[in-house]
């Protein structure tokens, strides 16, 4: 598993623990729809701007986004 896949998963975790939309967590955080998803499939890179903007969206610590991933 790469660090998008667990970046997703996460947000996916707490999401589903809030009863938020993905789709709605993507707008808020300034990004495209599916976002997350696309990421978590092309394997691409975490950036310290995407869980930044993912933890102020989801309103978390970002520290709870990265749980896993180091």
């Amino acid at each position: 598993m790469n660090d998008a896949q667990i970046f997703h998963d996460n947000i996916k975790q707490i999401c589903k623990k809030h009863g938020y939309r993905m789709t709605k967590i993507d707008a808020l955080a300034g990004f495209w729809k599916g976002n997350t998803c696309v990421m978590a499939k092309r394997g691409s890179g975490v950036t310290t701007e995407h869980i930044k903007r993912y933890a102020k969206a989801l309103e978390v610590e970002p520290a709870r986004l990265m749980e896993g991933i180091f």
